[in-house]
């Protein structure tokens, strides 16, 4: 009855909340949910529309377009999670030991993590990713590169600020070891933020991986990954690309596209307007006989 009543009265974390376990379900229950393999190619298949068997259409090889989408959940979930996890303890690890040792450990640590963060965060993993070689690990390996000092920066100033308190100066008189005061006195108050900090950083974290794995840096085909599939889906028009990047179908004038990494959907006459068209040759609209006007009262 608690939880029940917990979340009744915080409908925000409920929603959010459910939303994650659907992500999560449909990674877990892909093989159930989807309708095709989703490396099963079919040529005689390929490019086809939306209909009552390929409900997303199919993509050039002949794929189902949905099926790719839900086993890609769990590419990209998994890779997500682990990104997480190795820069929650890298970054917090290195920030423990700088802000409780201070002194040279805190000076080396912390001017590697500004000349980190003094680079732009995608441009040098899309650097490392390319001399490591494009595939997930990779991947996950040149962004935790850029993104561990962010978690560094912010155990190191709780460590800072728990150091001050009397209980540690306490445990520090009485002749207990660092390990212990670590483990029972400074871990314990400080692991709350940090685990909230990497929550809240996991979709992020997904769209970084999408966004090397749509420039080619991440996963390698055939595995089913949003951002692979997504790059896959700009070289052909309408509701199979939308397709690729939304798991549904939509028309080619009215449809959202994705731009990580500054890639635009095909078809855009403009890139600020989804619903943008070319104007026949002749048509014009009130801006421009505004600007014949101006034009001709100046001459």
């Amino acid at each position: 009855m608690k939880t029940l009543r917990f979340l009744a009265s915080h409908r925000q974390f409920t929603v959010f909340l459910l939303l994650a376990l659907l992500i999560v379900g449909v990674a877990v229950f892909a093989p159930v949910i989807a309708p095709f393999d989703p490396l099963e190619a079919h040529m005689d298949q390929s490019l086809q529309q939306p209909d009552s068997t390929y409900l997303c259409g199919t993509d050039k090889l002949g794929r189902d377009v949905l099926s790719r989408v839900l086993y890609g959940t769990r590419a990209s979930l998994t890779s997500a999670l682990t990104l997480v996890a190795v820069i929650f303890v890298l970054g917090t690890a290195l920030g423990v030991a700088a802000g409780y040792f201070g002194g040279a450990v805190d000076a080396v640590i912390m001017r590697i993590a500004d000349m980190m963060i003094s680079f732009p965060g995608l441009v040098l993993a899309i650097a490392i990713a390319g001399m490591l070689g494009p595939n997930l690990v990779n991947a996950v390996i040149a962004i935790s590169a850029v993104s561990w000092t962010k978690y560094a920066r912010l155990a190191r100033s709780l460590v800072l600020k728990i150091k001050g308190r009397l209980y540690i100066q306490a445990a520090i008189v009485t002749g207990a070891k660092t390990t212990t005061i670590l483990r029972r006195y400074v871990l314990p108050n400080m692991v709350t933020i940090m685990i909230v900090t990497a929550v809240t950083d996991l979709g992020v974290m997904m769209l970084e991986l999408a966004g090397l794995s749509f420039l080619g840096f991440g996963a390698t085909a055939p595995t089913p990954e949003w951002g692979a599939d997504a790059e896959r889906g700009t070289h052909v028009s309408g509701h199979r690309a939308v397709a690729d990047d939304l798991a549904r179908p939509c028309d080619r004038d009215h449809c959202g596209n994705f731009q990580s990494a500054g890639r635009q959907h095909p078809g855009y006459a403009r890139p600020d307007a989804g619903s943008a068209r070319i104007r026949p040759k002749g048509e014009c609209d009130e801006r421009d006989v505004k600007k014949r006007e101006q034009k001709g009262n100046i001459s």
